[in-house]
């Protein structure tokens, strides 16, 4: 069963995802006409929704994020922990 917050998470989220499509709207690359910056912010919405997930959390410093990106990295090294 879904508790109210996860659903309002889950809606929350959602509505994140519809403001990156709104602020953000894919632009066509061509070459030979499109800038290209040498610096600049690269970012989609799944990475706007991660941001607010771990902020609806009150995590400000290293939370659950931290952990499954420390247990995923070990994975990929082929060892047991990885801080």
């Amino acid at each position: 069963m879904t508790s109210p917050s996860e659903k309002l998470r889950a809606s929350i989220l959602q509505q994140v995802g519809e403001y990156y499509q709104a602020a953000f709207p894919h632009k066509k690359f061509i070459p030979g006409e499109s800038p290209v910056p040498v610096s600049g912010r690269v970012f989609d919405a799944e990475d706007v929704q991660t941001l607010v997930d771990s902020s609806l959390d009150f995590w400000l410093t290293a939370g659950r994020f931290a952990r499954q990106f420390e247990t995923d990295f070990a994975k990929k090294l082929g060892k047991r922990n990885a801080l």
